[in-house]
């Protein structure tokens, strides 16, 4: 592991992770672990958890705990994507009027 590399953003980063599904693991693990990011990411352990994320099997890695944070992350993205739809189908509806 590059000594470097000590935010979640960096392994997730080196692990594969774009978009959404980077910031999905970088919230993940903020939640899940707090104020001990530099140390999960010099020992190992974020980027096992980055793989995971990346390999797709980071809910059925997770214990109780983790998929009830995986819930409320996924939860919260469908909610705006919801309310983006929504914000649309107004403006449509309003330049055709």
């Amino acid at each position: 592991m590059n000594a470097d590399m000590t935010t979640y953003e960096h392994v997730g980063y080196s692990a594969g992770l774009r978009g959404r599904w980077l910031n999905r693991y970088v919230e993940y693990m903020k939640t899940r672990w707090g104020d001990t990011e530099r140390s999960k990411c010099l020992d190992g352990y974020a980027f096992e958890w980055a793989e995971r994320f990346n390999d797709g099997v980071d809910y059925d890695a997770s214990d109780t705990g983790g998929k009830k944070i995986l819930l409320a992350i996924d939860k919260r993205w469908i909610d705006n994507i919801y309310k983006s739809y929504e914000i649309a189908i107004d403006v449509a509806l309003e330049e055709t009027i």
